[in-house]
């Protein structure tokens, strides 16, 4: 049964909601409004989605219609399959986020460079760990060692990037964490 779950969501947002330092970047992942929730029995784990590696950031489109002292937030939601592949990134509108519209013409190079981008990101599947009792599942570890069953299942995460270009005319990417 491969649904999002909110407990997947929350966790993977929980441990990203520091800012993480990178060259000229920052992180967002947002929770997907729509997504399908299933719930985490209290004798089960969830075990969040992981980065493989460093996530690179979008190419700033070199034909790129903005100019200095602008910026374009480009939003996306995806998948990361049970076997940790990303896939079906699309294009989102999320309520307190300044998503540019995907439907103008001026967005689609950003947005076609996001989804070039992330559909390489390198993930770990996220997993449902069971176990016999609730105590059981609160006293392993976090690679659930001695959980009786770890499935593999696919979850749903969206992500926000900043395409900006400064007043000197540098551009660069972000995708910055919501701060919690």
């Amino acid at each position: 049964m491969h649904r999002t779950m909110m407990a997947a969501l929350g966790s993977a947002l929980l441990v990203g909601c520091a800012s993480v330092p990178r060259v000229g970047v920052e992180g967002a992942m947002l929770l997907p409004q729509q997504a399908p929730r299933l719930e985490v029995h209290s004798h089960q784990r969830f075990i969040p989605p992981g980065e493989l590696a460093e996530l690179p950031m979008p190419e700033f489109p070199k034909a790129a219609p903005l100019s200095p002292g602008r910026n374009l937030t480009v939003c996306v939601s995806f998948t990361v399959s049970a076997e940790g592949e990303v896939q079906d990134v699309v294009a989102e509108q999320f309520p307190g986020e300044a998503c540019a519209d995907p439907s103008k013409a001026m967005v689609l190079p950003f947005l076609h460079s996001v989804q070039a981008t992330v559909v390489h990101w390198p993930y770990v599947a996220a997993a449902l760990c069971d176990y016999p009792s609730a105590e059981q599942a609160a006293a392993d570890d976090a690679a659930c060692s001695n959980a009786d069953q770890v499935q593999a299942i696919a979850v749903r995460l969206a992500w926000r990037f900043v395409f900006s270009v400064d007043v000197s005319g540098a551009r660069r990417v972000f995708a910055r964490r919501p701060a919690h």
